[in-house]
């Protein structure tokens, strides 16, 4: 499908394919095999970023006066498929996020409901962050619905991380 895109898309799809190969094959010496800290060192700020961006900038509404409401939007006949799409990458983004910050401590060794709290009290702030900061758009407004379905797309995301690690330590046998 990427074909059909139009040739700058394309351009910048090319050129990543060839950094990402080359970056490969270069050779590199390793004092520590641990990576996973290192790679999400690289990774939040970029994520966190992409957080901001989804949730600031689309639908690219002018900034009001703060404003709040129970629902997703304040019309009660918003059904088009568009404005699903959004939510659900909404929702998929912060379930990302649950499992990197459950990655993130997963060093520790710590089951999951000990973790749950740090999981929930991340996850919760940086989502009434932006809730609090896309209340000031004009169109769409701040949204208890999609603060609580973010959160829990949060504890999600870390959940499948603390199942994923005790199942491939089922699969070692520790």
């Amino acid at each position: 499908p990427i074909f059909l895109q139009p040739s700058p898309v394309l351009i910048i799809t090319v050129v990543v394919i060839i950094l990402t190969a080359i970056l490969t094959v270069l050779p590199r010496s390793f004092t520590n095999r641990r990576f996973e800290r290192n790679t999400l060192k690289l990774l939040l700020p970029v994520f966190v970023l992409y957080l901001l961006l989804l949730s600031l900038l689309f639908p690219f509404s002018p900034f009001d006066n703060w404003h709040a409401m129970f629902g997703f939007t304040e019309r009660i006949t918003d059904r088009s498929s568009q404005s699903l799409y959004s939510r659900v990458e909404y929702l998929a983004a912060f379930t990302v996020l649950g499992y990197l910050i459950a990655e993130w401590r997963g060093r520790l060794e710590l089951p999951l409901r000990q973790d749950f709290p740090r999981l929930f009290l991340i996850a919760a702030g940086f989502a009434l962050v932006l809730e609090f900061l896309s209340g000031f758009q004009s169109e769409r407004g701040a949204s208890f619905v999609r603060l609580i379905l973010a959160v829990a797309g949060a504890l999600f995301g870390g959940t499948i991380y603390h199942m994923a690690r005790a199942h491939i330590r089922f699969l070692l046998g520790r």
